[in-house]
């Protein structure tokens, strides 16, 4: 198992695609960052005090970090499927297992690779963040434990999207065909996701209607229609948005705290499920 990682780390230092999504993602959110701060400080809004620090939006920071986090995430999609798939295309897959590698070892090595992967690209958006935010804000202005906690989520949320997409690129041979089936899932679950949860978020009653009667403004407020009450099918779906990965990624880039913990132990289950059903499969897979 040592060994398999040790090629893995070594095949992965060597992809061009890796190490320029970090660099690309990591350059220009530090850039966004201080390209913001300076623009605040050429022209800064009218303060009585004329404390700057004090009229920002600094809520704006924060946001951008965890939005660059997000599609960190979502960008591992393509890199984890085209370094996992290049070992079908070049018989590296085959070699492993033509000198004695077992299967189940084969796959949690890969599986430990592409959490790696997701895991570095989180890096290369938190780190240059983070220093840019020091210099300039001095901190998260949500505070540092909230911010931890965000990027925690953020990282065991990119870790279950990465147990989906080794599964799908060993049931998938084809390099491309992976890449762009990983792809499309990430962009559903992150669709699916958002859709349930502004659904869920739907009030019970809108404003129906505003008159003014006697001086007095006078409203009216009827049923709100994409509202769902409480019950079975409110409770299915909070389940299906708390379990949706991607949903969870777009809460967490909005700086969402609210049942993290829920949404934590979803995705460690999630990681499990999908690792058990990935050896289970590659154990009866024919690679000829």
């Amino acid at each position: 198992m040592t060994e398999l990682l040790a090629a893995g780390w070594m095949r992965l230092r060597r992809s061009k695609f890796l190490w320029l999504s970090c660099l690309v993602l990591g350059a220009v959110l530090a850039i966004l960052i201080l390209w913001r701060w300076n623009d605040l400080h050429r022209t800064p809004p009218p303060v009585a005090d004329n404390n700057l620090t004090a009229s920002l939006p600094l809520s704006d920071f924060d946001q951008a970090i965890f939005a660059f986090g997000a599609m960190a995430v979502l960008l591992s999609s393509a890199v984890c499927a085209w370094e996992l798939g290049a070992e079908y295309q070049d018989g590296a897959l085959r070699n492993k297992l033509a000198v004695g590698r077992k299967r189940r070892d084969v796959y949690l090595a890969s599986l430990t690779l592409s959490v790696l992967t997701v895991l570095l690209l989180c890096l290369a958006v938190y780190l240059p963040g983070v220093i840019a935010l020091l210099a300039t804000t001095g901190g998260f202005y949500m505070g540092w434990g909230r911010a931890l906690a965000l990027m925690g989520g953020l990282a065991l949320a990119g870790a279950a999207f990465a147990s989906l997409f080794t599964l799908l690129s060993f049931l998938i041979p084809h390099r491309a065909a992976a890449a762009i089936v990983t792809i499309g899932l990430t962009l559903a679950l992150v669709l699916g996701g958002s859709v349930l949860t502004d659904r869920l978020h739907a009030k019970p009653t809108i404003s129906g209607y505003r008159m003014v009667i006697n001086g007095e403004i006078v409203s009216s407020d009827v049923p709100n229609p994409r509202y769902i009450p409480e019950g079975p099918l409110r409770d299915a779906l909070t389940f299906l948005a708390d379990f949706d990965p991607g949903g969870q990624v777009v809460r967490y880039a909005q700086g969402e705290t609210e049942r993290m913990g829920r949404l934590m132990a979803y995705d460690a289950l999630l990681i499990v499920l999908t690792s058990a059903a990935g050896v289970l499969i590659f154990r009866r897979k024919d690679l000829r």
